[in-house]
C-alpha cells in the first residue's frame, strides 16, 4: 500500500511538473505604431526557467507577421538562462491603415509560451486639393486662371504632379 501511494503522488508530480510553464517571454520595447514602408522592432528576452537545457524555436503568427522577420529563431538555453530576440517589421508599401496582431511563440519540445501585440498602421499618405471657386465663366479664347493650394498632410516627403 506504501509503494503504491508513494507511485501516485510521484505521478501526480510529473504530472504538475508538465502543466508548469516552464518558458518565459518578457517584453522590452516595441515599436506599435508604424507607416507603411517604415521599420518597427519588438524586443523580448526568453527565459528557461525550466531545470534542464531546452532548445527553443521561436515562430511568428498572426496578421503581421506577413511583414516581420524575427532574429534568432532557434538557440538553446540552459536552466535560468535568458535570450534576447529581435523582431523586425517592416509594413509594405501597400498595408492598408488598422490595426494588426502579431503573436510571437517560443517553443521547445515538451513546452510554449506566446505573446500578443496589437499593431497599428497609420494612414500616413495624404493630400488636400483646394481651389478657390469650381466654375468660371468665358467666352472662346479667353485665358482663364484657377488658383488651387496644394497640402501634403501626409508622413513623408512627396513629389506631386499636376495636370
Amino acid at each position: 500500500m506504501q509503494k503504491r501511494l508513494t507511485f501516485i503522488l510521484f505521478i501526480i508530480f510529473l504530472l504538475v511538473i508538465s502543466i508548469v510553464n516552464a518558458v518565459d517571454i518578457s517584453t522590452k520595447s516595441l515599436s506599435d505604431s508604424l507607416c507603411p514602408r517604415e521599420t518597427g522592432q519588438f524586443v523580448h528576452t526568453i527565459t528557461n526557467n525550466n531545470d534542464v537545457v531546452k532548445d527553443y524555436t521561436v515562430s511568428l503568427t498572426g496578421s503581421a507577421s506577413q511583414w516581420a522577420t524575427v532574429v534568432t529563431s532557434n538557440f538553446i538555453l540552459a536552466p535560468g538562462e535568458q535570450k534576447t530576440v529581435y523582431t523586425y517589421i517592416t509594413p509594405s508599401q501597400s498595408a492598408e491603415s488598422g490595426t494588426y496582431n502579431l503573436e510571437l511563440k517560443a517553443s521547445s519540445s515538451d513546452d510554449t509560451k506566446s505573446v500578443s501585440h496589437n499593431l497599428v498602421i497609420k494612414n500616413c499618405y495624404g493630400a488636400d486639393l483646394i481651389t478657390t471657386s469650381s466654375k468660371k465663366s468665358s467666352c472662346p479664347s479667353d485665358v482663364i486662371q484657377y488658383s488651387t493650394t496644394l497640402t501634403n498632410s501626409g508622413e513623408y516627403t512627396e513629389t506631386f504632379q499636376l495636370r
